[in-house]
């Protein structure tokens, strides 16, 4: 929480620890319940980053170009690229996984 914050962090650890305590505290069924709760939290969570994943891999953000790409982000090879952007990688998908593997060995 520092990262985002100049908090103390004994304050959120105190916060958190609470929180604990006071669930561990309630019955059973109170417990039970916000453990489901949370768990649905978790999995719509995770749903979501994959589904945004999938949307800006597929273009659908508006901003510049990502290495790699041409202006229909259609995938470029390396050699394709303007040297001035930076590293890339030899090739695109399963391509560059084999050119990474094959260098390792």
């Amino acid at each position: 929480m520092g990262f985002w914050t100049d908090v103390h962090p004994a304050v959120f650890i105190s916060i958190f620890f609470v929180f604990s305590i006071a669930f561990n505290l309630l019955n059973v069924r109170r417990y039970g319940e916000i453990e489901y709760w949370a768990t649905t939290i978790k999995v719509l969570t995770i749903v979501g980053l994959v589904l945004t994943g999938l949307l800006i891999s597929m273009g659908a953000v508006a901003g510049p170009l990502y290495l790699g790409t041409n202006a229909q982000y259609q995938p470029v090879l390396c050699s394709e690229n303007d040297p001035s952007m930076g590293p890339c990688l030899p090739g695109v998908g399963f391509i560059s996984i084999s050119a990474l593997i094959g260098s390792m060995v």
